[in-house]
């Protein structure tokens, strides 16, 4: 970990990936983090190429994320998992990296829990001795239908029902 996010992965296809699935996974840690902290992060998982551009992109998105969440003092709670990837290309200096998630956002007194599906695909430079985000793109879904069984849990219940867990493979 650096600057709140993960590095040090391999020079291999494998390390592409798992940097690709690692980076989806910091959208409960840039939530948690003031602006000097995400600039900090992003420089550290972004490539020197693509740095300012980035920066702007991921202030721009936490804003608005907070915007939409203003009218409580609740902590935001945001769990991500990965469900699968795909390498759609690879060499030692380039990757790209597909990666198909799920993440369940919710702040009691603001927003009920709501499951966000999403493919980010990750152009990946090896730099500075690591796999750097060169660009991201992100696409809405595939999203399934839910599960009638159950009904929608409440900020309240899920914090409560999820109390002692942790995300799985959570790098904080």
């Amino acid at each position: 970990m650096e600057a709140g996010v993960p590095i040090g992965y391999t020079r291999s296809r494998e390390g592409a990936v798992a940097a690709a699935v690692s980076y989806v996974r910091t959208g409960q840690a840039f939530l948690d983090m003031d602006s000097s902290g995400v600039q900090r992060a992003v420089r550290t998982m972004a490539a020197s190429g693509s740095t300012e551009a980035q920066l702007a992109e991921t202030s721009t998105k936490l804003a608005a994320t907070r915007e939409a969440l203003t009218g409580s003092n609740a902590p935001i709670e945001y769990h991500q998992a990965i469900l699968a990837v795909r390498v759609d290309a690879f060499t030692p200096e380039r990757s790209r990296v597909a990666v198909w998630n799920v993440g369940v956002l919710s702040r009691q007194g603001a927003a009920p829990p709501q499951a966000g599906w999403a493919v980010s695909t990750f152009d990946l430079v090896w730099e500075r001795g690591d796999w750097k985000v060169w660009a991201e793109s992100i696409v809405p879904g595939p999203a399934p239908i839910t599960n009638n069984a159950v009904a929608p849990a409440t900020s309240a219940e899920l914090r409560a029902r999820l109390a002692g867990f942790t995300d799985y493979g959570a790098t904080r």
